[in-house]
Protein backbone atom coordinates (compact mmCIF):
# COMPACT_ATOMS: atom_id res chain seq x y z
CA UNK A 1 0.00 0.00 0.00
CA UNK A 2 1.47 3.33 -1.00
CA UNK A 3 0.44 6.78 0.17
CA UNK A 4 -0.26 9.67 -2.23
CA UNK A 5 1.98 12.78 -2.17
CA UNK A 6 1.31 15.20 0.67
CA UNK A 7 3.38 18.25 -0.29
CA UNK A 8 4.55 20.40 -3.17
CA UNK A 9 7.54 19.27 -5.20
CA UNK A 10 9.13 22.75 -5.03
CA UNK A 11 11.04 21.78 -8.17
CA UNK A 12 12.46 24.74 -10.03
CA UNK A 13 13.97 23.02 -13.07
CA UNK A 14 12.60 20.95 -15.95
CA UNK A 15 11.88 17.26 -15.49
CA UNK A 16 13.60 15.19 -18.16
CA UNK A 17 11.53 12.11 -18.88
CA UNK A 18 11.90 9.45 -21.55
CA UNK A 19 9.92 6.71 -23.18
CA UNK A 20 11.31 3.29 -22.41
CA UNK A 21 12.19 0.90 -25.16
CA UNK A 22 10.77 -0.97 -26.90
CA UNK A 23 8.65 1.71 -28.50
CA UNK A 24 5.22 0.70 -29.78
CA UNK A 25 4.77 0.79 -33.55
CA UNK A 26 3.41 4.09 -34.84
CA UNK A 27 3.18 5.78 -31.42
CA UNK A 28 2.24 9.44 -31.32
CA UNK A 29 3.01 12.19 -28.87
CA UNK A 30 -0.37 13.49 -27.74
CA UNK A 31 -1.76 16.11 -25.38
CA UNK A 32 -1.88 13.75 -22.38
CA UNK A 33 0.42 10.93 -21.26
CA UNK A 34 -0.21 8.77 -18.20
CA UNK A 35 2.81 7.83 -16.10
CA UNK A 36 3.17 5.87 -12.84
CA UNK A 37 3.33 8.98 -10.67
CA UNK A 38 0.43 10.83 -12.29
CA UNK A 39 0.26 12.34 -15.76
CA UNK A 40 1.82 14.74 -18.25
CA UNK A 41 -0.12 17.36 -20.19
CA UNK A 42 0.80 19.85 -22.86
CA UNK A 43 0.22 23.61 -22.68
CA UNK A 44 -3.33 23.31 -24.04
CA UNK A 45 -4.57 21.11 -21.16
CA UNK A 46 -2.38 22.87 -18.59
CA UNK A 47 -4.09 26.19 -19.43
CA UNK A 48 -7.54 24.68 -18.78
CA UNK A 49 -6.45 23.15 -15.47
CA UNK A 50 -4.65 26.35 -14.38
CA UNK A 51 -7.76 28.47 -14.96
CA UNK A 52 -9.61 26.31 -12.41
CA UNK A 53 -7.25 27.47 -9.59
CA UNK A 54 -6.84 23.89 -8.39
CA UNK A 55 -5.88 23.23 -4.79
CA UNK A 56 -2.48 21.62 -4.12
CA UNK A 57 -1.45 21.02 -7.72
CA UNK A 58 1.99 21.78 -9.20
CA UNK A 59 2.67 22.08 -12.93
CA UNK A 60 6.31 21.14 -13.38
CA UNK A 61 7.83 21.78 -16.85
CA UNK A 62 8.92 18.54 -18.52
CA UNK A 63 10.51 17.21 -21.69
CA UNK A 64 10.04 13.74 -23.15
CA UNK A 65 12.96 11.98 -24.83
CA UNK A 66 11.85 9.51 -27.49
CA UNK A 67 13.37 7.72 -30.46
CA UNK A 68 12.90 10.75 -32.76
CA UNK A 69 14.24 13.44 -30.42
CA UNK A 70 13.05 15.47 -27.43
CA UNK A 71 9.51 16.82 -27.10
CA UNK A 72 9.15 20.06 -25.15
CA UNK A 73 6.13 21.95 -23.88
CA UNK A 74 4.85 19.32 -21.45
CA UNK A 75 4.04 19.61 -17.74
CA UNK A 76 4.03 16.97 -15.04
CA UNK A 77 0.85 17.44 -13.01
CA UNK A 78 1.94 16.84 -9.42
CA UNK A 79 -1.15 16.29 -7.28
CA UNK A 80 -0.79 16.58 -3.53
CA UNK A 81 -4.47 17.19 -2.91
CA UNK A 82 -5.79 14.15 -1.03
CA UNK A 83 -9.48 13.73 -0.24
CA UNK A 84 -11.31 10.90 1.48
CA UNK A 85 -13.86 9.91 -1.16
CA UNK A 86 -14.53 6.15 -1.45
CA UNK A 87 -17.44 4.30 0.11
CA UNK A 88 -15.48 1.24 1.19
CA UNK A 89 -18.53 -0.84 2.14
CA UNK A 90 -20.13 -0.50 -1.29
CA UNK A 91 -16.96 -0.69 -3.40
CA UNK A 92 -15.41 -3.88 -4.77
CA UNK A 93 -12.09 -3.65 -2.96
CA UNK A 94 -9.80 -5.12 -0.33
CA UNK A 95 -8.96 -3.11 2.77
CA UNK A 96 -5.49 -3.15 4.33
CA UNK A 97 -5.26 -5.30 7.48
CA UNK A 98 -2.64 -2.95 8.95
CA UNK A 99 -4.24 -1.04 11.85
CA UNK A 100 -2.49 2.24 11.03
CA UNK A 101 -3.84 2.02 7.45
CA UNK A 102 -7.36 0.76 8.19
CA UNK A 103 -8.96 3.02 5.56
CA UNK A 104 -6.39 2.21 2.85
CA UNK A 105 -7.20 -0.20 0.07
CA UNK A 106 -4.84 -2.88 -1.25
CA UNK A 107 -6.74 -3.14 -4.53
CA UNK A 108 -9.80 -1.53 -6.05
CA UNK A 109 -11.86 -3.18 -8.79
CA UNK A 110 -14.98 -1.00 -8.69
CA UNK A 111 -15.26 2.28 -6.80
CA UNK A 112 -18.38 3.74 -5.29
CA UNK A 113 -17.92 7.31 -4.14
CA UNK A 114 -19.23 8.49 -0.79
CA UNK A 115 -21.51 11.52 -0.85
CA UNK A 116 -21.06 11.81 2.91
CA UNK A 117 -17.26 12.07 2.62
CA UNK A 118 -17.28 14.32 -0.45
CA UNK A 119 -19.83 16.74 1.00
CA UNK A 120 -17.40 17.50 3.85
CA UNK A 121 -15.02 19.10 1.32
CA UNK A 122 -15.83 22.28 -0.61
CA UNK A 123 -16.23 21.61 -4.32
CA UNK A 124 -13.42 24.03 -5.23
CA UNK A 125 -11.08 21.89 -3.08
CA UNK A 126 -11.96 18.60 -4.78
CA UNK A 127 -11.89 19.39 -8.48
CA UNK A 128 -8.78 17.19 -8.96
CA UNK A 129 -7.41 14.93 -6.23
CA UNK A 130 -6.07 11.58 -5.11
CA UNK A 131 -8.49 9.42 -3.15
CA UNK A 132 -7.05 9.05 0.36
CA UNK A 133 -8.14 5.44 0.47
CA UNK A 134 -6.33 4.34 -2.71
CA UNK A 135 -3.19 6.18 -3.69
CA UNK A 136 -3.27 5.54 -7.43
CA UNK A 137 -6.89 6.65 -7.86
CA UNK A 138 -7.06 10.18 -9.29
CA UNK A 139 -10.47 11.81 -9.49
CA UNK A 140 -11.53 14.84 -11.53
CA UNK A 141 -14.86 16.60 -11.02
CA UNK A 142 -17.26 16.44 -13.97
CA UNK A 143 -17.20 20.26 -14.36
CA UNK A 144 -13.45 20.12 -14.96
CA UNK A 145 -13.81 17.04 -17.21
CA UNK A 146 -16.23 19.02 -19.40
CA UNK A 147 -13.75 21.91 -19.71
CA UNK A 148 -10.94 19.55 -20.71
CA UNK A 149 -13.13 17.68 -23.20
CA UNK A 150 -14.28 21.01 -24.73
CA UNK A 151 -10.79 21.59 -26.16
CA UNK A 152 -10.85 18.10 -27.76
CA UNK A 153 -7.43 16.95 -26.54
CA UNK A 154 -5.68 14.05 -28.23
CA UNK A 155 -4.82 11.01 -26.10
CA UNK A 156 -7.43 11.65 -23.41
CA UNK A 157 -10.22 9.24 -22.49
CA UNK A 158 -11.65 10.54 -19.21
CA UNK A 159 -15.17 9.16 -19.01
CA UNK A 160 -14.48 5.70 -20.35
CA UNK A 161 -11.36 3.64 -20.71
CA UNK A 162 -10.21 2.59 -24.15
CA UNK A 163 -7.44 0.22 -25.12
CA UNK A 164 -5.57 -0.04 -28.40
CA UNK A 165 -4.63 -3.71 -28.13
CA UNK A 166 -2.36 -3.64 -31.20
CA UNK A 167 -0.05 -1.18 -29.41
CA UNK A 168 0.33 -3.56 -26.48
CA UNK A 169 0.89 -6.45 -28.86
CA UNK A 170 3.66 -4.61 -30.72
CA UNK A 171 5.47 -3.79 -27.46
CA UNK A 172 5.06 -7.36 -26.21
CA UNK A 173 6.49 -8.75 -29.45
CA UNK A 174 9.50 -6.44 -29.16
CA UNK A 175 10.02 -7.55 -25.55
CA UNK A 176 10.00 -11.19 -26.68
CA UNK A 177 12.58 -10.37 -29.38
CA UNK A 178 14.78 -8.50 -26.91
CA UNK A 179 14.61 -11.28 -24.29
CA UNK A 180 14.50 -14.57 -26.23
CA UNK A 181 14.35 -16.73 -23.07
CA UNK A 182 11.17 -14.96 -21.98
CA UNK A 183 8.16 -17.26 -22.41
CA UNK A 184 5.32 -14.82 -21.67
CA UNK A 185 4.68 -11.08 -21.48
CA UNK A 186 1.80 -10.05 -19.26
CA UNK A 187 0.33 -6.54 -19.20
CA UNK A 188 -2.09 -5.03 -16.72
CA UNK A 189 -4.45 -2.19 -17.40
CA UNK A 190 -5.96 0.52 -15.23
CA UNK A 191 -9.50 1.52 -15.99
CA UNK A 192 -11.00 4.97 -15.87
CA UNK A 193 -14.22 5.36 -13.94
CA UNK A 194 -16.92 7.95 -14.55
CA UNK A 195 -18.85 9.28 -11.57
CA UNK A 196 -21.23 12.17 -11.17
CA UNK A 197 -20.04 13.76 -7.91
Amino acid sequence: VSVPPIKSMNYKGTLRLRFSEPYPNDYKLVDYHSIDEGFLVNEKIKDVLSEANLKNIDFVPATIKHDNGIAEGYYFVHIYNNVSAINIEESDCEVSKTVSMKEHLIWLEKAVLSDEKLNKVKLKNRLLFYADEYSSFILMHKSLVEKVEAIEPKGVSITKGSVEADKYLSVSEKMMDKFPKCKKVITTLRGSINANH
